[in-house]
């Protein structure tokens, strides 16, 4: 059974730690990846039977029990379909640069007033 929250994670190596735990304690997490897929694919150790894409364990690791998808969020459908998911989470955790979600129209402010009890 999923739990009534819902999390948007959009971290890279940074921040997926948060994200997972939240889901090991029943959240239904989404994990949102960028088109070339999380830094975090690309960091060893690996297992080297698996898909190139699944060889990292650091990704496996910390990025269990999430839903994932792709979004480009450097384009206009992609942010759409980003705001169309904040509009029904709860939490959304990010661990950009400051200031860059903010240069791709998607500053917390705009997603407060889709989804006034977004945290």
């Amino acid at each position: 059974m999923r739990s009534p929250y819902t999390v948007l994670d959009l971290t890279d190596h940074r921040g997926e730690l948060t994200a997972m735990m939240l889901g090991d304690m029943g959240a239904d997490v989404i994990k949102i990846e960028p088109p070339q897929g999380s830094y975090s694919r690309q960091m060893p150790p690996y297992l080297e039977a698996a898909p190139e894409t699944e060889q990292s364990l650091q990704f496996f690791s910390y990025n269990r029990n999430k839903r994932g998808i792709t979004l480009d969020l450097q384009s206009e459908p992609g942010r759409q379909a980003l705001m169309s998911l904040v509009q029904k989470s709860d939490f959304l955790i990010e661990s950009s640069e400051p200031g860059e979600m903010a240069s791709l129209g998607l500053a917390f402010d705009e997603m407060r007033k889709l989804n006034p009890r977004l945290v």
